[in-house]
């Protein structure tokens, strides 16, 4: 993997904030000069757009709590709604609506979550999200990648978990925009 040309800046924080910071670096095994670079990454990748495009911070315990609640159809249900909504969000964050797009932004939302994601190549993409929100999130939120990658174009197949899920896509495979839902537990 090549690394990107790189540029050294400096400013300026209060030493109380460049304690806190030399601490974490220590404490996540890193050096200060990658911990800012992942924060000042993540604020332009996720944070600095995020609100405008609607998304806002929730504990999760009240997401798992209102999920829980609902039927899987319900959840279904949700989750086409919420996929013809964040196409226009695709958009906003990231200026183009593709598949690449959406893999960057779920991976970005995956972290920002404290998620586990994997992308794996072997002919068909797959995406592995490990979650921890148990069975009634993977049914929604892996429905919801689905609906948004075939309303995108491609061709996807699920498998679910308690608490993971995997979508494979084919690049290969296009569709016609949709809703072809095939989910197996």
């Amino acid at each position: 993997m090549s690394r990107l040309p790189s540029t050294t800046i400096s400013f300026r924080v209060s030493a109380e904030t460049a304690s806190e910071l030399e601490r974490f670096a220590r404490q996540e095994h890193m050096s200060m000069s990658s911990l800012l670079t992942q924060i000042v990454s993540l604020y332009l990748e996720w944070d600095s757009i995020a609100s405008k495009a609607g998304m806002i911070p929730i504990q999760k315990d009240a997401v798992q709590i209102l999920i829980e609640r609902k039927t899987d159809e319900e959840l279904e249900e949700i989750a086409d709604i919420l996929a013809d909504r964040f196409l226009g969000k695709l958009l906003v964050i990231t200026g183009e609506l593709t598949l690449d797009a959406f893999l960057k932004v779920t991976k970005v939302r995956a972290k920002k979550s404290d998620f586990t994601f994997k992308q794996y190549s072997n002919g068909k993409i797959q995406i592995v999200m490990r979650h921890g929100m148990g069975r009634k999130w993977s049914v929604f939120f892996s429905t919801f990648s689905k609906i948004v990658v075939n309303r995108l174009g491609y061709s996807g197949e699920l498998k679910i978990a308690d608490d993971m899920w995997v979508l494979a896509i084919d690049r290969k495979k296009r569709v016609e925009q949709g809703n072809n839902l095939s989910v197996a537990s």
